[in-house]
């Protein structure tokens, strides 16, 4: 399954609850928590299938603060945070897609920085080219399963 794309998902849900209000064009307070619990209990129903899901999300850049007190700013995905970080942490991988300007090739990060949340429970790597990412997992889902003791 494919959820392209969570951030506008987010936008179109905001624009439906707005258009409930007085003058149909202004969010309630209560519609920011709403939209975290829907997201909540859309990816908590999603992810109990036994299916692959692939999710899509426009980046932004946010300022975070480490244990010295020194500031980065570093990209996520553009939504809510308690919404990102419920969907992030349910996912075994979370990559950010970079193009090399020269060549237009694309890869993805899978190994988080100061300046990048990703990460990788699947296996070893730390990035991949971007159309060998799903080749690769299936390979290791595959040997996973045939290495398996019942």
């Amino acid at each position: 399954m494919v959820i392209d794309n969570v951030s506008n998902l987010q936008k179109l849900w905001f624009i439906e609850m707005a258009k409930e209000t007085k003058n149909g064009l202004d969010n309630k307070m209560q519609h920011y928590g709403e939209f975290v619990n829907w997201v909540i209990r859309l990816i908590s129903k999603l992810f109990t299938y036994d299916i692959n899901i692939l999710v899509i999300a426009w980046e932004q850049r946010q300022k975070i603060t480490d244990e010295s007190g020194q500031e980065f700013e570093q990209y996520s995905p553009d939504l809510r945070d308690s919404a990102r970080d419920y969907l992030m942490g349910n996912c075994d991988v979370v990559a950010r897609m970079i193009q090399k300007p020269k060549t237009g090739e694309r890869g993805l990060i899978m190994q988080g920085t100061t300046g990048t949340y990703a990460k990788n429970r699947i296996d070893e790597r730390k990035g991949c080219k971007t159309e060998e990412f799903f080749k690769d997992v299936e390979t290791v889902s595959v040997s996973k399963e045939v290495g398996k003791s019942d």
